[in-house]
C-alpha cells in the first residue's frame, strides 16, 4: 500500500491534524505515553483517550541516557544523590516543564533523595539544546538518547551517569538495540539499585469517530487495555508531583 509520512513542527500539530482528518482509516498518527501527561498537565488539548482511538501498539518506548556536565563530580546515580543532598539548590535540571521529562526526572530525584525541592526545573526541551547546555555547564542534568550520548561520551563532552528505561532494559538488549557495545556508565537503574523505572508505549491513533470495525481490523482491544493501564499508571505520577490540571 502506498502512503505518506507528514512531520510537522510540534508534535500537538500533528495531533490536531489527526483529531480534525476524515475518520476513515487512512489517516493514522503515532505518540508516545507522554501524550497522556500534556494532556492531563494542560500543555496539549489533544487527549488520546477521547479525542482519538488508539488501534495499535508499535513497540514500547526505549531508555533514555541521562547525562551531566563533562567532569562532573559525580559518575552514577548514587554519586549524584550525595551530591545533591550535599548540596541543595545547586544541580540545574534541563526537561520539558508540565511534560512528560519533566514528570520522569521527577520520578528520578524523588527515588534518589526523596525531595524534589532540592533541585531545579529549567525549560529545556529539544534534544539539541539539552546536549549543547550540559556540554557548556549550563544545565547540570537533562536527557537524550542513548547514540547521542555515545558520540558526545566519546568526544568528551558530558558524563553520562546511567540510563532509564522500561523495566526489561539491561545494558546486554540496549546493547543490541543501538547496535554497539555499551559499558558500564550506561547501568540502568535497576542495575544500580534505584528503584524507578520508565514504562511508557507508542500507540498509533486514529479520529474517535472511525468506524469500530476498521479499529478492530487494526487490534483496537488490546491497545485500548494497554492505554487505559497506561492512563491510570501516568496519572498517578502526575498527581503524586501535583502537576494534574485535569
Amino acid at each position: 500500500m502506498n502512503f505518506v509520512v507528514t512531520n510537522y513542527d510540534t508534535g500537538e500539530v500533528g495531533m490536531e491534524h489527526v483529531k480534525n482528518a476524515d475518520p476513515d482509516g487512512l489517516t493514522l498518527g503515532t505518540c508516545h505515553g507522554g501524550a497522556i501527561i500534556q494532556y492531563l498537565c494542560g500543555s496539549s488539548e489533544v487527549n488520546i483517550k477521547d479525542d482519538l482511538k488508539v488501534v495499535g501498539i508499535m513497540n514500547q518506548g526505549g531508555p533514555q541516557a541521562i547525562i551531566a556536565n563533562p567532569g562532573a563530580p559525580y559518575k552514577n546515580f548514587a554519586e549524584l544523590a550525595e551530591y545533591i543532598k550535599a548540596n541543595p539548590g545547586d544541580v540545574v535540571i534541563g526537561c520539558s516543564l508540565g511534560g512528560t521529562t519533566q514528570i520522569l526526572f521527577t520520578a528520578l530525584i524523588e527515588a534518589l533523595v526523596e525531595d524534589t525541592s532540592l533541585v531545579n526545573f529549567v525549560q529545556c526541551s529539544s534534544e539539541a539544546d539539552k546536549l549543547t547546555n550540559v556540554a557548556s555547564g549550563s544545565i547540570n542534568i537533562a536527557n537524550c538518547s542513548i547514540p547521542n550520548a555515545l558520540s558526545y561520551d566519546a568526544d568528551g563532552k558530558l558524563t553520562v551517569l546511567g540510563t532509564l528505561g522500561p523495566k526489561v532494559a539491561t545494558i546486554e538488549n540496549m546493547s543490541e538495540l543501538v547496535g554497539a557495545e555499551l559499558d558500564a556508565k550506561f547501568a540502568t537503574t535497576q542495575e544500580q539499585n534505584v528503584s524507578v523505572t520508565w514504562d511508557s508505549n507508542y500507540y498509533v491513533v486514529v479520529p474517535k469517530d472511525t468506524p469500530d470495525e476498521i479499529c478492530i481490523a487494526i487490534n483496537y482491544e488490546d491497545s485500548k487495555k494497554a492505554l487505559e493501564s497506561e492512563w491510570e499508571f501516568q496519572g498517578g505520577l502526575v498527581t503524586s508531583v501535583g502537576l494534574k490540571v485535569r
